[in-house]
């Protein structure tokens, strides 16, 4: 298998049929031996069924799953990427933001060179709600991981090498910083307005997507610069309820990650 491509999903009933027809016409489809993966979030609503309609007439392309619950777009991902059979792994919405020109531009960027991962970035306007949260959250992150930042951390549509990762024992992308920065690149692509109308993605899907990557600001943040400053305000004033409170975030965080680790390690059984 060259590509698998994998799609996360939640209650899509209304649009999720019109993305698969056009990812049937992916040229792709034709010169590479590609697989389809929809991996349903728990829908609750005609998703499962619209689905398994239109797919019947593709089983060599197209491949189904459903978690029993729904446990979020990165748990998802996490999934359909351990379940994927292909060289290489690509991730995208299930609303139809990209074109098969951006599919087969991500794909070529990554087959053609020693890249683990190629994210995507694009120009494409929100709300002026979301745009400031996005510069806040982005510049705090960026203090400390300026290249996985640049390189589409953020973005659903990515692809991922996955020979190399796995040769180099990589099995949860979220876990990012495992990659070298230099094994990292992007693209840059003209992200259109999906279909849906709606989202189904809160805030708290957002602290699920990034909790990795919040957890590891917080590790790094308390020990590059928390922890010295509270020593020093241990030394000068004898004060050492900051030094707690320092030690206890590292402690927390570490212990945050393990759980998350073990939790991912074990999500993809389900589906044995």
């Amino acid at each position: 298998m060259d590509l698998s491509i994998v799609i996360p999903t939640y209650n899509s009933e209304l649009y999720i049929q019109q993305t698969l027809k056009h990812l049937i016409q992916l040229p792709l489809l034709i010169s590479e031996k590609v697989e389809i993966i929809i991996v349903d979030d728990g829908s609750t609503d005609k998703t499962e069924e619209v689905v398994k309609e239109f797919i019947s007439g593709y089983l060599n392309v197209f491949r189904y799953v459903k978690s029993r619950k729904n446990r979020g777009q990165k748990a998802s991902i996490f999934t359909g990427l351990k379940l994927s059979k292909g060289k290489y792994a690509m991730t995208l919405d299930d609303d139809l933001q990209y074109s098969n020109d951006d599919i087969e531009s991500l794909y070529e960027k990554i087959k053609n060179s020693d890249f683990w991962v190629v994210g995507s970035k694009t120009n494409f306007k929100t709300s002026k709600k979301y745009e400031f949260l996005r510069k806040v959250v982005f510049f705090i992150f960026g203090l400390f991981f300026r290249k996985y930042i640049d390189t589409g951390y953020f973005s659903a549509f990515k692809i991922y090498d996955l020979e190399k990762l796995r040769a180099n024992s990589i099995n949860n992308i979220f876990f990012f910083w495992q990659i070298p920065a230099d094994k990292m690149d992007v693209i840059y692509i003209e992200k259109k307005k999906g279909i849906r109308t709606y989202s189904n993605y809160n805030f708290v899907n957002f602290l699920k997507l990034t909790s990795t990557i919040l957890l590891r600001a917080v590790l790094l943040f308390s020990i590059y610069l928390g922890l010295p400053l509270s020593l020093l305000i241990l030394f000068l004033f004898d004060k050492c309820f900051i030094l707690i409170v320092f030690v206890s975030l590292i402690i927390i965080s570490l212990t945050l990650l393990q759980i998350e680790k073990i939790q991912y390690a074990k999500l993809a059984q389900q589906y044995n």
